[in-house]
């Protein structure tokens, strides 16, 4: 469930194109759990200078 919200996450608060996709990687790391990166492309709010994140 925590891996869904994750890349939820990621795809909700990001742009993507065809020049610049999405990419998100997921690292089994053992007991430890996993680790998920994504790129990063930011949406932008309305105004210029101005972000918005959502909760």
């Amino acid at each position: 469930m925590v891996m869904r919200l994750l890349i939820e996450n990621a795809v909700k608060h990001n742009k993507m194109t065809e020049q610049k996709p999405l990419r998100i990687i997921t690292i089994e790391s053992g007991e430890e759990g996993a680790v998920v990166c994504n790129s990063l492309n930011l949406k932008q709010a309305a105004l210029p200078g101005v972000w918005v994140w959502q909760t």
